[in-house]
C-alpha cells in the first residue's frame, strides 16, 4: 500500500506498524528509513555533555545551602547573643512590673539617658519612672527585638538593640545601649521605656 504523503512504505504488516517507527529485529536501525521522508527518530534521550552539568550543579546546590545556612547561623547568633538576651530579659521583667530586676539589667555606676536627661540612675528612681510610665502610657503588653548590632573590639564589646513595644496597642522602638562587663552584660543607654 502506497500513502501520497510518506513515499513508499513497506508492505510487510508484520514488521511495521502505519505511524510507527519500530523497526524489525532483522535491521539495524539507521535513521530514516522511509525512502526520503523526514521522520524524527524515537530515541528521543537527552544528550548527555558528561558529569560536567551534574558536578556543577551539585557544587551550586551546595554553596546555596551553605549561604543559607550562614546567614541563618548569623541570624541565629545575632538575635540569641548576650545583648538580645539581656534586652528581652529587661522587657520581660517590665512587662510583669518587676522594675527591681528591670533595674538589675542597667548599669548602676553610669548615667542613663532617659527622656533626653542624664543623670545617674538608683532603683527607687527607676521604679517610681517605670510606674509613672506604665500609669500614663499603659502596661507593656507585647515586645519583640528589631535589630542588634554587636561590636566587639580591644576597648570594649557593646551592643546596640532596638526593640518595638507595644502598650496600649500602641507600638514604639526603644534603642538600648549595652556594654560587656565582666562576664554580664549591662543597659548603659535607652531612650524610651
Amino acid at each position: 500500500m502506497v500513502s501520497p504523503h510518506m513515499g513508499s512504505l513497506p508492505t510487510d504488516n508484520h514488521n511495521h506498524r502505519t505511524g510507527s517507527h519500530l523497526m524489525d529485529s532483522h535491521r539495524p536501525h539507521m535513521g530514516n528509513h522511509h525512502g526520503g521522508c523526514s521522520h524524527h527518530s524515537m530515541d528521543s534521550r537527552p544528550r548527555s555533555d558528561g558529569p560536567l552539568p551534574v558536578v556543577l550543579a551539585i557544587i551550586v546546590g551546595t554553596l546555596i545551602l551553605a549561604c543559607g545556612g550562614c546567614f541563618a547561623a548569623i541570624f541565629l547568633v545575632t538575635f540569641n547573643s548576650p545583648p538580645a538576651i539581656v534586652a528581652k530579659q529587661y522587657y520581660n521583667a517590665i512587662k510583669s512590673q518587676d522594675y527591681a530586676r528591670a533595674y538589675s539589667y542597667l548599669d548602676p555606676n553610669n548615667e542613663i539617658t532617659f527622656g533626653g536627661r542624664s543623670q545617674q540612675i538608683t532603683q527607687q528612681a527607676f521604679t517610681q519612672a517605670a510606674q509613672a510610665y506604665d500609669a500614663t502610657k499603659g502596661k507593656v503588653s507585647d515586645f519583640s527585638i528589631t535589630s542588634v548590632d554587636l561590636n566587639y573590639s580591644d576597648t570594649g564589646n557593646t551592643g546596640h538593640v532596638t526593640v518595638r513595644v507595644t502598650r496600649n496597642g500602641n507600638a514604639y522602638e526603644v534603642h538600648l545601649e549595652l556594654r560587656q562587663e565582666g562576664n554580664d552584660w549591662k543597659i548603659i543607654s535607652f531612650d524610651d521605656l
